[in-house]
């Protein structure tokens, strides 16, 4: 129920990014990229059309400082590059941002050049983080639209005010939703987001703040809990086996991957012989 908004929000910042590229006269510093994954994806967004860039001329192509000074919005897709992001430290070529979409954000260690956009960033997505440092994030006053899907947050305690916010997206998470400062976070941030909606005068299908489902505690870390629950004709450790081993499948291009799984939820071993 998100990408509906972003396309929105793309094609008003593509118009907005066409004017400013044309300028002439503009010199600009040659750009060589901490990350080439991230290169990667920001070039296929221009090769898409998603980002004008003047004179672009193909994967040979040179970037300058002028060439990304003026974009707005800006998504990191690792279906557009070789490999999973590592590093932001690119974010420093894209002064003016107000939109970020990171999509798998699982390697990245240091979230920190986010923060260097408090002054014009206002839509923020990060899926996938991996027990992340977002201490920063409360500097970012401006945020109109936070998404921090599936990032193993236990807590909230890193969220600012956000006095323009209208949307907040906390799903698949790690939160106790039973927490009563959890809880009570939740309720002012519904409150403001309601608040903020009405005074906008726009009509909104998704829920101020979308909060389910959260992980449960057994799935958190199903390493560990297989680790404690080792009784073979306990259904508790055998259902956590088959999970464990399902979510492994999900990542093999394996052909014996199905089979692995069928052993570990019960199926005789001799399986692994059939053909």
């Amino acid at each position: 129920m998100k990408n509906p908004i972003r396309i929105l929000l793309f094609s008003s910042a593509l118009a907005s990014v066409s004017s400013h590229a044309t300028s002439i006269g503009m010199v600009g510093v040659s750009i060589q990229f901490s990350d080439p994954n991230f290169e990667s994806s920001f070039r296929s967004q221009v090769e898409k059309g998603w980002i004008w860039v003047s004179g672009y001329t193909g994967n040979n192509y040179q970037f300058k400082t002028h060439d990304l000074i003026n974009t707005s919005h800006l998504t990191l897709d690792p279906d557009d590059a070789d490999g999973d992001f590592t590093s932001l430290a690119d974010l420093q070529y894209f002064p003016n941002l107000r939109g970020l979409y990171i999509e798998n954000a699982s390697k990245i260690t240091d979230f920190s050049p986010i923060w260097q956009l408090k002054d014009t960033l206002e839509y923020l997505e990060i899926e996938g983080a991996r027990a992340p440092d977002f201490s920063g994030m409360s500097q970012l006053s401006k945020l109109r639209s936070l998404d921090l899907e599936s990032c193993q947050l236990t807590n909230l305690n890193f969220l600012g005010s956000f006095p323009q916010l209208t949307q907040l997206y906390l799903t698949g998470n790690h939160l106790d939703l039973s927490n009563s400062a959890i809880e009570q976070t939740l309720l002012n941030f519904s409150n403001l987001i309601q608040s903020n909606r009405v005074n906008q005068g726009w009509w909104w299908y998704s829920e101020p703040v979308e909060v389910e489902p959260q992980l449960p505690k057994s799935f958190q870390n199903l390493t560990s809990e297989m680790a404690r629950v080792q009784n073979a004709n306990d259904p508790q450790s055998n259902l956590l086996k088959g999970i464990h081993a399902l979510l492994h499948i999900i990542e093999s291009t394996e052909v014996t991957a199905v089979k692995e799984f069928a052993v570990a939820v019960g199926v005789a071993p001799s399986i692994r012989q059939f053909t």
